[in-house]
């Protein structure tokens, strides 16, 4: 490998490192709102507005974790290369 296919790899690499953390942060706050969605549902509208953003959470969960997925995919693919 070259320099440039190195730093390539090393800025998929970190792309990959960051969207980890990323993908931590949407899941710990997953958790939050869930748990205070299940000992706080006072009234309907804090009912609503928990429940959306638990689903859009959890699709924002599923997006970063195939883009994950496919970073590290290219990167083997890169390497193997």
């Amino acid at each position: 490998m070259n320099r440039l296919e190195k730093e390539k790899m090393n800025n998929l690499s970190l792309m990959c490192v960051f969207l980890g953390f990323l993908l931590s942060i949407a899941i710990a706050t997953f958790l939050a709102i869930l748990s205070w969605y299940i000992t706080n549902a006072i009234s309907f509208l804090w009912l609503l507005s928990s429940f959306s953003v638990v689903i859009l959470l959890g699709v924002a969960i599923v997006i970063l974790e195939k883009n994950i997925n496919k970073k590290i995919k290219d990167m083997k693919l890169k390497k193997m290369q």
